[in-house]
């Protein structure tokens, strides 16, 4: 954690007579002042972010405790790195919202059953990244993932070969769910968890329907009414990674009921 002296550089200013006023200042009254605000910092607020940071880190705790309980499970440390314990500690312990000390307690419990995507340091950044929204966006994508690819393909199948009509993804989450998450769409994005992008294709009916319309009219029929565009939806690597690493989605391939 930073020193006071690096989060308050105004300490510094005044101890080193940075400019003219502080130049005005006696030398010893400087040196007073600087000790003194460092000393309110690391004495008051440096106190209260340390037992800020052991109370979220608790918070976590509990929740990996209830996780676990209810999959009668410990946890095996021996498969948690390390560097991997160390960035969870430094990453958990600066979360207070429960929605994303869930992530933690998830990512924590998934390194310890040996999942290889809950130990990357990328996906400890993401989830640090994430706010409540995103959050449950993530949550309610992964699950209409699977019941959508059931439908469509009785598998799962390579979850970034996939790309569904964005328009259709956003409006589900929001009538099921809901919230508008166009806002928590757009960190996904920048996030690189997931892409849109604009697919064209020939609509066949509406070639059928011109041509129709030239055999009974003789008229020249206008095909670029048939180019149909829409937006697509598609998990990235990374977003399958981080979903994986939560335990949000199950291995590609794999059967669903």
């Amino acid at each position: 954690m930073m020193t006071g002296g690096e989060l308050l550089p105004i300490v510094k200013l005044i101890s080193d007579g940075g400019d003219a006023a502080s130049k005005a200042v006696p030398s010893h009254l400087r040196e007073a002042v600087s000790y003194t605000l460092a000393d309110v910092w690391n004495g008051l607020i440096g106190d209260k972010v340390a037992a800020w940071r052991i109370r979220n880190v608790a918070q976590v705790q509990e929740k990996l405790e209830a996780n676990l309980a209810g999959r009668s499970q410990k946890l095996d440390m021996s498969k948690i790195p390390e560097r991997f314990a160390f960035g969870w500690f430094e990453e958990a312990s600066k979360q207070d919202e429960p929605e994303i000390q869930e992530l933690f307690a998830k990512l924590l419990e998934n390194a310890a059953c040996g999942n290889s995507d809950a130990i990357e340091k990328r996906n400890l950044d993401l989830a640090s990244k994430l706010n409540p929204s995103d959050a449950l966006l993530i949550k309610h994508l992964a699950e209409w993932i699977q019941t959508g690819y059931a439908h469509l393909f009785g598998r799962i199948p390579d979850y970034t070969s996939v790309a569904v009509s964005y328009d259709g993804v956003r409006h589900h989450v929001e009538r099921h769910n809901g919230f508008r998450c166009d806002q928590s769409f757009e960190n996904l994005i920048n996030y690189g968890i997931a892409k849109i992008f604009t697919h064209s294709a020939i609509d066949q009916r509406r070639v059928n329907s011109s041509a129709r319309r030239m055999l009974d009219r003789s008229v020249t029929p206008d095909l670029s009414r048939a180019i149909v565009s829409e937006t697509k939806f598609q998990l990235s690597l990374t977003g399958v990674s981080l979903m994986t690493a939560l335990g949000l989605l199950p291995e590609p391939s794999a059967e669903l009921a």
